[in-house]
């Protein structure tokens, strides 16, 4: 038996165990630690996450990132996703010297569950890519943004303007229509409605010579 002093509000719940749904959330980078590899010669950038978003804030999540490794094709890819979590912490354009530039910068954090093939450990979070936290605003879960202004609202007006142009085209005289959009509704007669070739009084016009004398037989007739 052993006598305590022990106020159990005084103490820190225990952090709750298991992985989060996948999806994207707010998380900032809380620590993060440089240490030597398994590799000879090789550097792992350890980092700490901790979320912000409310029902899961306080929860950790970890990454290791090979940012020197004898295997090209790690070092490869750590330093792009070392390089995105730079961007997404808005120091994309300057040289990251010191670790601690990317504490407590909040950023839009996409993760997944990573289970354990051999059953022995739980299932954990894992980090995929990483948004500045400005992605987040204006934007519906899983960065669906809605359709506000799409241009489908015009294009859709102009169809039926253009479909009646080839129904009206060379199946028909092009005079007919003339005729009928220009004659008066009145019932009154205009010269600009008929054709040249219908007119009484454009033929005679056409034929009579000008500038020569009248023929005396002419005039005896008249």
């Amino acid at each position: 038996m052993a006598k305590l002093n022990f106020n159990p509000q005084s103490a820190d719940k225990r952090e709750e165990r298991g992985a989060m749904p996948a999806g994207e959330y707010m998380f900032s980078i809380t620590e993060s630690e440089l240490k030597a590899g398994r590799k000879p010669g090789s550097q792992v950038l350890g980092l700490t996450y901790t979320c912000l978003q409310d029902g899961f804030k306080g929860r950790k999540m970890w990454q290791y990132l090979n940012i020197v490794n004898p295997s090209a094709d790690a070092q490869r890819i750590a330093q792009s996703e070392l390089r995105e979590i730079c961007e997404a912490a808005g120091l994309g354009n300057q040289v990251l010297d010191d670790s601690v530039k990317l504490h407590n910068v909040p950023m839009l954090v996409k993760i997944k569950i990573e289970k354990d093939e051999s059953g022995q450990y739980d299932d954990k979070n894992k980090p995929v890519a990483w948004k500045p936290a400005g992605a987040a605003q204006g934007a519906a879960p899983g960065g669906f943004r809605p359709p506000v202004a799409t241009p489908a609202s015009p294009a859709s007006f102009k169809a039926p303007v253009a479909t009646p142009a080839p129904a009206a085209g060379p199946s028909q005289p092009a005079q007919a229509p003339a005729q009928q959009s220009l004659e008066p509704q009145d019932g009154s007669t205009t010269s600009t409605t008929t054709s040249p070739s219908e007119s009484p009084a454009a033929q005679p016009a056409a034929e009579q010579p000008t500038g020569r004398p009248t023929p005396p037989w002419m005039k005896r007739a008249s």
